[in-house]
């Protein structure tokens, strides 16, 4: 596929599309912590993200960075820019990232140049439009997820990172049969997670992206799984491999899942594994196959969940 035929695939997206685009993008780079904040006054969805750096001497820190996500026909002024300056600062944020389908006008160019060189905070760093075609190269997993690139062309690395997930859990439901564990938690997970991957592959071939499947049947719901709170039904596979895979790595005998605003709070019922075991970690190569936005572990070992609409 030609740089101007991806870019153009970019441009068609929606505004909310191109987010979740944006999203998954920055979230395969390493960010931590990454959650969207409520729409701005342009009705746009911002970023936030932290970013842990580290010097020659060894010395590290971490970096908040506020993302603007901005799908726009024409060049992007430095009013538009300044704005967003404003509103990073305001949040406390040492980094806005730009990233548009389009380009900043020769004028806002030299005014971010001026900003950056002047070393003020925050740092302005920017994807133009003409960046993206690489960029999803890099990330082909996530193109064809959304569409951008053809699966049986360019993405030919699809779920990889992905398939390996599925045999560690494969290997972990063996090695609990050959010990005589009774744990069936490994082996539920490998089969929730083998059915999505098999629904998200025939997304691609029926629609050429990753689409919302059939909603979850309130009366298939698994004994191990209690819901509460006023919820609209989520997708069906993916929420059984979600809460299947939080189950597995927290190693619990009841998932407790709670509709909490926009988000999901999931609490788990005797655990065998602590807190400390890092579920964004351990989902971060499923979450946009999962279709779920933020992942955040909260300092009482809960787990709060934003899936995608």
């Amino acid at each position: 596929m030609q740089e101007s035929e991806i870019l153009e695939k970019i441009s068609n997206r929606t505004p909310t599309e191109f987010e979740n685009l944006v999203f998954d993008v920055v979230r395969s780079l390493g960010f931590q912590n990454i959650v969207w904040r409520t729409p701005g006054a342009d009705g746009g969805r911002d970023i936030e993200a932290y970013l842990n750096t580290s010097d020659p001497t060894g010395f590290k820190s971490v970096q908040k960075w506020h993302v603007e996500c901005k799908r726009y026909e024409k060049a992007i002024n430095w009013t538009t820019v300044w704005e967003k300056i404003s509103h990073a600062d305001g949040l406390g944020a040492d980094v806005l990232f730009l990233v548009t389908n389009s380009t900043p006008s020769p004028q806002c160019e030299d005014r971010i140049s001026d900003w950056n060189n002047q070393r003020r905070r925050p740092a302005i760093r920017v994807w133009r439009g003409y960046n993206f075609p690489s960029i999803l190269r890099s990330n082909r997993d996530i193109a064809v997820a959304h569409g951008i690139l053809d699966s049986d062309g360019e993405a030919n690395g699809l779920g990889a990172a992905f398939a390996s997930e599925l045999a560690k859990l494969v290997q972990s439901a063996h090695g609990a049969i050959e010990f005589g564990s009774t744990s069936k938690t490994a082996i539920e997970a490998a089969s929730a997670l083998a059915e999505l991957l098999e629904h998200r592959l025939r997304d691609l071939n029926q629609h050429g992206k990753f689409q919302k499947g059939p909603l979850l049947p309130r009366n298939s719901i698994p004994a191990w799984l209690k819901i509460s709170g006023s919820y609209a039904d989520p997708e069906d596979v993916s929420f059984r491999a979600l809460t299947a895979l939080m189950r597995h790595f927290r190693q619990c005998k009841i998932v407790h899942a709670e509709f909490n605003g926009q988000d999901w709070l999931f609490s788990f019922e005797e655990m065998r594994v602590g807190a400390t075991n890092d579920l964004q970690k351990n989902l971060k190569n499923s979450s946009h196959w999962l279709r779920c936005d933020d992942i955040v572990e909260e300092p009482d070992g809960r787990v709060r969940v934003r899936i995608r609409d």
